[in-house]
């Protein structure tokens, strides 16, 4: 067993750790133990795939699942508030979640779907599909995960999710969404640092867009 198979081993054993904590730490007041557990393991279920699979389409569908379980999550507790900015989480993330499944149509269109969907082969094969659609995919792919992550112009969801939300729930998605995105992100922004080795990338804007999001 090398270093890396021990870390992942690790990371997993950690994980379940968490998983089984907040299963068994239902919030204070909370009378819904059967659907709080329930939304936790579809949550964290939905959470580990994403880190493990290659095809950019399914990571996607995965990414907006945990988008409408984090929402439930959000509105457990059921009072007017909670309720309020559950939707508003769930309509900017998948407003920005949307704009990134435009970009994959873009780039699936792009590349005359002549290589699969798995971001490894799409990455050998990127700089013979250098096309228009090609580069306004990864343009609204990456912006629209960007909303995803919180960061400006779509983070006006942030600051009240994590004040109104149970505790477990704004730690939560505070650890685990931003690691799945960033998986989501990675492959994008290597394709387009292969054909956009410039300033004007969508790589740098993203960059520059978590500057003014810190700044803000």
């Amino acid at each position: 067993m090398n270093g890396l198979q021990f870390l992942f081993i690790a990371a997993l054993g950690v994980f379940f750790i968490l998983l089984l904590s907040f299963l068994f730490s239902s919030t204070k007041n909370q009378t819904r133990i059967p659907l709080w557990s329930l939304l936790m393991i579809l949550f964290f279920s939905v959470m580990a795939l994403t880190w493990t699979i290659k095809d950019m389409a399914l990571q996607w569908v995965l990414i907006e699942a945990s988008t409408l379980f984090g929402a439930l999550l959000v509105s457990i507790i059921r009072s007017k508030k909670a309720i309020e900015v559950a939707w508003k989480f769930l309509l900017i993330n998948s407003f920005g979640l949307g704009i990134a499944f435009l970009g994959l149509i873009l780039l699936s269109f792009g590349i005359h779907s002549n290589i699969s969907f798995d971001s490894d082969a799409i990455l050998t094969e990127i700089k013979n599909h250098d096309t228009l659609f090609v580069r306004l995919g990864l343009w609204f792919a990456i912006f629209g995960y960007s909303a995803k992550l919180g960061l400006f112009p779509n983070l006006f969801w942030v600051s009240d999710t994590y004040a109104e939300s149970p505790s477990q729930v704004s730690g939560l998605l505070a650890a685990f969404i931003p690691v799945s995105v960033c998986f989501a992100l990675r492959p994008l922004i290597r394709m387009d640092q292969a054909l956009s080795p410039n300033v004007f990338s969508p790589s740098n804007a993203i960059l520059f867009m978590s500057i003014v999001t810190m700044l803000y």
